[in-house]
């Protein structure tokens, strides 16, 4: 039987076997683990690393297909991605623009409802703890 105290290292080994598969994810995360043992750094290399990746990687390819030739990525949450786009892009010599927008989430929701006015209204007027007229009027910016 597994005990608690293995079971870091059993999922550290199911990691590492999946991103075998993967040359491009798997290389990193090795160089990464060599350098450093700490649990964040090593997963980081082998988490939240190779999933970035990946879905940068899908990003490009559906930008692509669509025949897409910019990309915004937005402030805070989107700049390791736009970092990793920046590296592919440039590497691989795509015919795509990465730009890196500097806005706030709260910022983009008035344009937001304007495209999907049922959503907007499902946001606004949603369910939760201490819902009144105030907090109603602040979700609609």
């Amino acid at each position: 039987m597994t005990s608690q105290k293995d079971m870091p290292k059993i999922r550290l080994e199911q990691y590492k076997r999946y991103l075998k598969k993967e040359e491009i994810l798997y290389r990193p995360a090795v160089m990464t683990q060599e350098k450093q043992r700490d649990t964040p750094t090593v997963t980081c290399a082998y988490v939240l690393g190779p999933m970035l990746n990946a879905f940068i990687i899908w990003v490009l390819q559906n930008a692509l297909r669509a025949g897409k030739k910019r990309l915004y990525f937005l402030a805070r949450d989107g700049y390791l991605m736009y970092q990793t786009a920046e590296i592919y892009v440039r590497r691989l010599n795509l015919p795509i623009e990465c730009r890196y927008l500097s806005c706030s989430r709260y910022s983009l929701r008035i344009p937001m409802f304007r495209l999907d006015m049922e959503d907007a209204m499902e946001y606004i007027c949603r369910d939760s703890i201490g819902v009144n007229l105030s907090r109603i009027l602040g979700r609609a910016a």
